[in-house]
């Protein structure tokens, strides 16, 4: 099963606010979405995310969509043949 987490960008100006908004496919909490929207200049603090534009970072502003992929497991031991 699949999610869809959207964060928005909590930067309030004096007459609006910022419509800048991440859709993380893939994450199934909060915190997963919030990593993979750090690795696209996202930032979390204090309970607010804020956008790359907005928290200074290098990255892309303007609502995006990022898909995260589960990690690859390996395993360590052999199959054993018959």
């Amino acid at each position: 099963m699949s999610a869809t987490v959207t964060l928005h960008c909590d930067r309030v100006g004096h007459y609006s606010a910022c419509a800048t908004q991440v859709f993380v496919s893939g994450a199934a909490t909060v915190a997963q979405a919030r990593a993979a929207a750090d690795r696209h200049g996202w930032h979390h603090s204090a309970g607010h995310d804020l956008c790359p534009e907005h928290c200074g970072r290098p990255g892309l502003w303007g609502t995006q969509a990022i898909t995260t992929r589960p990690t690859p497991t390996t395993s360590t031991q052999e199959t054993p043949r018959a």
